[in-house]
């Protein structure tokens, strides 16, 4: 299983076929004793258009993600992505194997729907 860093975050990580990790950490409690936490898969709900999504906080603040998303961004990131929509090849949306994604401009993901 082929496993990176999300670019945003130091504990989270995606692998290739779609899902999420919150990575395993030791915390020192108030009293001294370390507290040890496993890696944990985060959990996925489905959007109403059919998305995987995440839900996750880092530094107290909550992030909501879709993992199509996530995948192409950790896995082939490119210089412009923001302004690029992903899209699943297969057009299955819950698919999100990174062989199944890729990155179309706006124009070239709506005339992919038409078809």
């Amino acid at each position: 299983m082929n496993c990176r860093l999300l670019n945003f975050s130091d504990n989270h990580y995606a692998t290739e076929s779609g899902k999420i990790f919150k990575i395993g950490r030791a915390l020192v409690c108030k009293n001294g004793v370390t507290r040890l936490y496993k890696s944990k898969e985060l959990s996925q709900d489905i959007t109403k258009h059919g998305y995987h999504r995440v839900n996750f906080y880092i530094n107290g603040i909550k992030f909501k993600k879709l993992v199509h998303r996530l995948v192409l961004e950790t896995f082939r990131p490119i210089e412009n992505m923001n302004t690029l929509e992903c899209d699943h090849i297969d057009g299955d949306t819950h698919n999100n194997d990174l062989i199944n994604l890729q990155w179309l401009t706006k124009h070239e993901n709506l005339a992919k729907k038409k078809f």
